[in-house]
């Protein structure tokens, strides 16, 4: 099928042109249900490139179904057993199970951004919980009364620990009242921190 309108311009034959390929994409690609525009021998680019790479338009990618050889991964089978992460470690440094530390990684020097992102990391969002107080969705984790872990502050009296088991999920208003019944500035706990 010749573009009705390209071919004039470009002082072919109409048979002559309608073996190139229209870059307005109006030949359509030969293979049925397909409506992309023709890239080679008549197909759009993904059947092309199946016919290159197997010989056959219809033939799709196999599926081996293999999995990566290393315990509890369950990727998907890339090279020599692994699967794209395994295989480059061992590329890398010679052993599929190595783990550097990441170089920015804080340890319990982390921040109160830092820390809440672990605790969302670790507990998940607050809000696929209810509120302990009210029942209704939470939104916010918040700190209680009675923690366990050693509390830091930073410059903006910001309080957090490392301790997960000291938040607690609450929904907007309920966090707002129980900071308030802390006392102290912005409702913060009247007690020395460390920093």
């Amino acid at each position: 099928m010749a573009c009705p309108w390209r071919w004039r311009s470009t002082g072919m034959r109409r048979s002559g042109f309608e073996l190139r390929m229209c870059k307005l994409g109006c030949v359509k690609c030969s293979v049925d249900a397909c409506d992309k525009a023709v890239v080679a021998r008549g197909w759009c680019r993904t059947h092309y490139m199946r016919w290159k790479r197997h010989g056959d338009v219809n033939t799709v990618k196999r599926q081996s179904g293999r999995v990566c050889s290393i315990e509890g991964c369950g990727k998907p089978h890339q090279s020599r057993g692994w699967c794209w992460t395994h295989y480059e470690r061992w590329r890398t440094h010679g052993d599929p199970l190595f783990e550097a530390e990441h170089s920015q990684w804080l340890g319990d020097a982390v921040g109160y951004a830092g820390a809440h992102e672990r605790l969302r990391r670790e507990q998940g969002p607050a809000s696929s919980r209810d509120c302990v107080d009210c029942g209704a969705p939470a939104e916010h984790w918040s700190l209680k009364r009675d923690y366990r872990g050693d509390l830091k502050k930073n410059d903006q009296d910001q309080i957090w620990t490392l301790d997960w088991d000291d938040y607690e999920p609450r929904c907007v208003p309920c966090h707002r009242e129980y900071d308030k019944t802390w006392g102290g500035r912005k409702g913060r706990p009247p007690v020395s921190l460390s920093t």
